[in-house]
C-alpha cells in the first residue's frame, strides 16, 4: 500500500495518518447518508469509529497542536479525550449508570466495555445532553 500512512503495532492497535484518518471519516459520513436515505443507521461501533475518525481529523487539522501531517499521531491519547467514565457520562447527563446503560442499548449513545468498564463517547454524550435541555 504505497503512499498511506497506516502502521499496525500489535494486533487490534492500528495508527493511521491525518490523511487516512480524513479519508476514511468522509467514506465512513457517507455510507452512513447512503444509509440513513434507506430508512437505516450505522450500528454503534461503526458509529464510534466514525466518531473517533471525524475527532482525530479535526485534532490534526488544527495548527494549535502543533503536527504536521508526516508526524501526527492520532492514537490512544486522543482516544482517551473522546471516552467518558460512566461517572462523568452520568454527572453530564444527570442520571444513573442503570439509566446510561440503557440509553447505550437503545443507542441513544455510543458505549463500549472494556477490561470490565464501561466508556461512553463523549460527542453523544454531550448532544444528548444538549437534547434533553
Amino acid at each position: 500500500m504505497d503512499g498511506l500512512d497506516i502502521r499496525v503495532h500489535r494486533p487490534g492497535e492500528v495508527t493511521l495518518g491525518p490523511a487516512e484518518v480524513r479519508y476514511l471519516a468522509a467514506a465512513l459520513a457517507e455510507v452512513e447518508r447512503s444509509m440513513r436515505a434507506r430508512g437505516m443507521q450505522l450500528i454503534a461501533p461503526v458509529q464510534s469509529l466514525k466518531l473517533t475518525l471525524e475527532s482525530a481529523g479535526r485534532y490534526a487539522d488544527n495548527p494549535a497542536n502543533g503536527t504536521a501531517d508526516h508526524e501526527t499521531d492520532t492514537g490512544a491519547s486522543l482516544l482517551r479525550n473522546d471516552l467518558l467514565t460512566s461517572q462523568d457520562a452520568a454527572r453530564i447527563l444527570k442520571c444513573g449508570r442503570d439509566n446510561l446503560r440503557a440509553l447505550a442499548r437503545r443507542g441513544t449513545i455510543i458505549a463500549h466495555k472494556n477490561g470490565g468498564r464501561w466508556f461512553y463517547d463523549a460527542e453523544s454524550v454531550h448532544q444528548r445532553a444538549a437534547q434533553r435541555r
